[in-house]
């Protein structure tokens, strides 16, 4: 069992497309309890990997949202104003966590902490857009 399993291991690292057909080939033949933990170990490193690789796409596709709903807004801001007023940091970290950079060999991102807090920021300064524009 453990050849079967290493085997299946390099299949699903190298995304083998026969590797569905070989676990239920080795699901099969697993019949003692030791056999059956294994796999239930190896299912649970599966989808734990799985949700990681989830979880960098879900990532992924919101800071690209994040961009594009900001479009042509993000030049109209003071992006430095915004870093250093709600998150007391600096433009350049604010930018490198809007554009993705890679910072300290990892992509930098925005937490869903850091994220709230950019819409909170964006929702006062519209506030106090409104209030202007009422003055004037």
């Amino acid at each position: 069992m453990d050849d079967k399993i290493k085997k299946l291991e390099q299949m699903i690292a190298t995304n083998d497309p026969a590797t569905m057909d070989y676990l239920a080939e080795i699901v099969a033949d697993a019949t003692s309890p030791e056999d059956r933990a294994r796999l239930d170990e190896l299912a649970t490193q599966l989808m734990t990997g799985a949700n990681e690789c989830l979880d960098r796409v879900e990532n992924a596709v919101n800071e690209q949202l994040l961009r594009e709903q900001l479009g042509p807004l993000a030049e109209a801001l003071n992006m430095s104003y915004i870093a250093r007023t709600y998150f007391g940091k600096s433009r350049s970290w604010l930018s490198q966590r809007m554009n993705g950079h890679t910072v300290h060999g990892r992509k930098a991102t925005l937490t869903e902490d850091e994220r709230q807090t950019l819409n909170e920021a964006l929702n006062d300064i519209q506030s106090q857009i409104t209030a202007f524009t009422h003055i004037a």
